[in-house]
């Protein structure tokens, strides 16, 4: 019988690639650019990335977040947290609510006002530019829980990447590159940049109105005098 044979190979260890975090981003934008962080400052660059994400964030709705607070007994306000892009559903004491328009909710009260009219909470209604307001008003201190789409904390440090998908990554280097561009009167890069990022924009948004919504996040049409007295 032969002798058997023996093949031997080295190799080097399999290394990641850092594709996804603010400093990679940062890093394409000044390739794109020809250019360096002695002429284009890093917060200038990362300025324009997080307004960027944060238009993806409401172009998209894919950043949710949930903002758990305690109801107050008899008050019927609450505030929504400065991220809140567009509520999705309140949860009162682990039960959905109803949604209803502000017009609607103000009918309820006929000749009572809101501290008059306690009880649990059935639906709710956006108030003004940060509010929602309960109806009834609360007669319990519990759970509140406010699900919405929210703006993602902005990118501060070299190692910090999205929570969205690569597509956003490329999105801001191809906006942050753009602006910069178009600042200094490079009105060839800051069109061919605009058009990267305008076309990618399109199919971006065209996926994000394809993504399932949850429920409770339209107003609903509702006898409440079946509900009888509160």
């Amino acid at each position: 019988m032969a002798d058997p044979i023996i093949i031997q190979a080295t190799g080097s260890a399999v290394t990641t690639v850092d594709t996804r975090s603010l400093s990679a981003i940062r890093s394409r934008v000044l390739k794109n650019l020809g250019s360096d962080s002695d002429y284009y400052p890093n917060d200038e660059i990362d300025e324009y990335i997080n307004i960027c994400l944060d238009e993806c964030a409401e172009m998209s709705g894919a950043n949710e977040a949930t903002d758990i607070q305690t109801t107050v007994i008899g008050t019927y306000e609450y505030t929504l947290d400065d991220a809140v892009i567009q509520v999705r559903a309140v949860i009162y004491d682990s039960r959905v609510l109803d949604k209803v328009d502000y017009v609607t909710m103000l009918s309820l009260y006929g000749d009572s006002t809101a501290t008059e009219l306690t009880g649990t909470p059935y639906c709710w209604a956006s108030y003004g530019v940060n509010k929602i307001r309960l109806f009834p008003t609360p007669d319990e201190a519990v759970t509140l829980e406010i699900v919405s789409t929210s703006y993602a904390d902005p990118l501060a440090t070299d190692s910090d990447y999205s929570v969205f998908l690569r597509t956003v990554d490329r999105l801001a280097e191809y906006f942050a590159t753009a602006m910069l561009a178009g600042r200094d009167d490079e009105n060839g890069k800051y069109s061919l940049y605009m058009s990267l990022y305008n076309k990618l924009k399109r199919r971006f948004n065209l996926n994000a109105k394809k993504r399932p919504r949850i429920a409770g996040t339209q107003s609903k049409s509702i006898n409440y005098s079946s509900l009888g007295e509160l």
